[in-house]
């Protein structure tokens, strides 16, 4: 279906605004690791096979893979798969999902692959992949396993199957002056032994003989990938961008040799098993995937009763041992792999201050920090509030505008690539019997250990908090390297304070203050970039949340050589815009910029027009800062 809805403001020359209900013109593209360097500034990006950089925004699916009543998936089935992953596309316009896999639904038994649940779990990944959404498998750990809890036990795991933590290894342990699942990685000595165990390879007796733990976790990954890169042709296999082997790793105990030492000797050593793994030739592609590597747990943390561990470079001087024969280079193969929770708000409640634009903006900083000492891109996989704090909204919204801005709020402000925790299809409609226990069946929330994090109810229909917090605009696509972009969300009705606090114009003036819009500042790539991006005509896309009012539409960008055109992906979804190439002999700098802004008001009023001649100043004040001044226009009022 392709219908010409009406003309945008000439601020372009050349625009075709069409709506095409259709998600076929948008191919996959293998992602690897670009590094860049701006004014001295070295990042590491994503870049598709084009040489363009990619930008990531997307959902974890989900908490429900930690249940027995899902068989250990997010989806019971392919309809509730289907379902679910339209609303996602439709909605939030995602380009990125994280698929949780469970160890126990891989590999139930010692040395026995379950390959019905293989099966279903790539029917799921095919669905994501059918609606344009790059796949990061994450395999995921929470206290280990749930078979170190009695039926009677507060709290539960997930992860390991029961043979890997047989009785006759751990005594029991409770942790009765434990608040919140997460103590028990501190003060649960059963817990504890078992992440010993799995990062010192404990041996372990099954009927089938002993075994070894992270031999045998190595074991049933590798049968995992083997069978996915068997299962999916080579344009789905485009989709799947990597590989998250071990979600949040807690050491369990250091041995008094520091978090620093302990992260080499152990954590990093996992990884380069695990990309000795995926390097296997039976594994096929997944060599040229990416290793999402998370550091320790609580790395960063902010609670006074679980110090932070701080992330330490040492890793990379691995990369100086290599051995060729396992090609376990780091740098252009990982990637800084982050979450980010405020567990103090969360643990404190109405004691803390409702979050502002200023909340987080250090706690980003140093993931882009740590992530440039690893020479690794900066990503997080998970991040979130618990919407049981009177601050949800405003923590949520304060985080996703730190992933957006810095503290300097320089021309070069680098965004962050991210997934949220979580989108539940199953949200308060669960029925699982926690630890097994029949009396004591939990449904409401997420379940999982009572944690109420899900955005989304009834199926993913509705939400559980400010839409305009979660539909935003953001950049998919870009020829060239992102130097920063801002999105206006206009989620709160206050215009002031800690919710407005953006300056975007000259002098007095507040440009579009009262309505949502994107503004993005991207570096021309080195000559040898840009000849390998030329096999596509079009150098960047944008993704246009559904609430923006096409007609009226506002779009300024430095080169009126531009054309840009809009496709709605899909019926009663946003929109992808793209801006193809232009010739760029005239162009001034090798900076560049767009801006978007939404066809209404903030009041929904779609009459208040602006003029050709005020938005041609608004033109020219933005080259003259960007390119002349090389400032940003866009800036934090304190």
């Amino acid at each position: 279906m392709n219908r010409t809805l009406c003309s945008l403001l000439p601020v372009v020359a050349s625009i075709v605004l069409s709506v095409i209900f259709s998600l076929n013109s948008w191919s996959g593209s293998v992602i690897s690791i670009e590094k860049n360097i701006y004014k001295g500034n070295e990042s590491w990006n994503f870049v598709d096979q084009g040489g363009r950089e990619v930008f990531l925004r997307g959902w974890n699916v989900s908490g429900s893979t930690k249940m027995v009543e899902t068989g250990f998936k997010p989806f019971k089935n392919e309809a509730d798969a289907e379902r679910a992953f339209f609303l996602i596309k439709q909605s939030s316009g995602a380009n990125i999902i994280r698929y949780l896999v469970s160890w126990e639904g891989v590999n139930p038994e010692a040395g026995v692959i379950d390959y019905n649940y293989l099966s279903e779990v790539v029917k799921q990944i095919k669905i994501a992949i059918k609606y344009k959404m790059y796949v990061l498998v994450d395999f995921h750990v929470d206290l280990f396993s749930r078979h170190l809890f009695k039926n009677s036990s507060k709290f539960t795991g997930n992860g390991a199957p029961y043979w890997v933590v047989p009785d006759y290894l751990y005594s029991n342990s409770r942790c009765f002056l434990c608040v919140h699942w997460a103590q028990n990685l501190i003060s649960n000595k059963k817990v504890r032994l078992a992440y010993q165990n799995f990062w010192d390879n404990g041996e372990v007796e099954t009927k089938n003989g002993i075994r070894y733990v992270q031999d045998e976790f190595l074991w049933q990954l590798g049968k995992f990938l083997d069978y996915l890169a068997l299962s999916l042709t080579k344009e789905e296999s485009e989709w799947i961008i990597g590989l998250d082997p071990f979600n949040e790793p807690a050491d369990g105990g250091q041995e008094r040799m520091g978090a620093a030492n302990w992260e080499r000797t152990h954590l990093w050593s996992f990884y380069k098993r695990v990309r000795a793994v995926m390097d296997n030739p039976m594994a096929l592609w997944w060599k040229d995937r990416l290793l999402f590597s998370e550091p320790l747990m609580f790395w960063n943390s902010n609670t006074p009763f679980i110090p932070a561990t701080g992330f330490d470079r040492t890793h990379v001087e691995l990369d100086s041992n290599t051995n060729s024969t396992t090609n376990s280079k780091i740098e252009g193969r990982y990637v800084f792999n982050a979450h980010f929770y405020d567990a103090k708000r969360m643990g404190l409640g109405r004691l803390m201050r409702e979050a502002n634009s200023y909340t987080y903006l250090q706690s980003m900083e140093d993931i882009r920090s740590a992530a440039k000492r690893g020479r690794m891109p900066a990503f997080i996989s998970e991040f979130g509030i618990s919407l049981n704090q009177h601050s949800a909204e405003s923590a949520l919204w304060a985080q996703y505008r730190a992933q957006e801005v810095s503290p300097s709020m320089e021309i070069y402000s680098p965004p962050i690539a991210s997934i949220q925790w979580h989108w539940d299809f199953y949200y308060d409609r669960h029925n699982e019997m926690m630890n097994g226990n029949p009396d004591r069946v939990i449904s409401s929330y997420d379940a999982w250990n009572n944690e109420n994090f899900s955005m989304v109810r009834d199926g993913g229909e509705n939400y559980n908090v400010n839409k305009y917090i979660i539909e935003r605009a953001y950049p998919r696509i870009c020829d060239g390297h992102i130097l920063s972009f801002y999105y206006h969300d206009l989620a709160f009705e206050e215009q002031d304070g800690m919710f407005n606090n953006i300056k975007f114009g000259e002098k007095d003036s507040y440009y579009f203050n009262e309505r949502r819009f994107l503004f993005m500042i991207w570096k021309d790539k080195e000559s040898s970039a840009r000849s390998m991006s030329s096999v596509s005509s079009v150098s960047s896309e944008i993704y246009l949340p559904r609430h923006f009012t096409i007609k009226n539409l506002i779009v300024i960008t430095d080169n009126e050589e531009s054309k840009i055109t809009l496709e709605q992906e899909l019926e009663g979804g946003g929109y992808n815009l793209s801006l193809s190439k232009a010739n760029n002999k005239d162009i001034e700098c090798d900076l560049h910029f767009l801006l978007v802004a939404d066809g209404k008001d903030m009041n929904g009023r779609e009459d208040v027009k602006i003029s050709e001649d005020d938005l041609k100043g608004i033109k020219k004040y933005l080259k003259d800062t960007i390119c002349l001044k090389g400032e940003n226009p866009i800036s934090l009022s304190l």
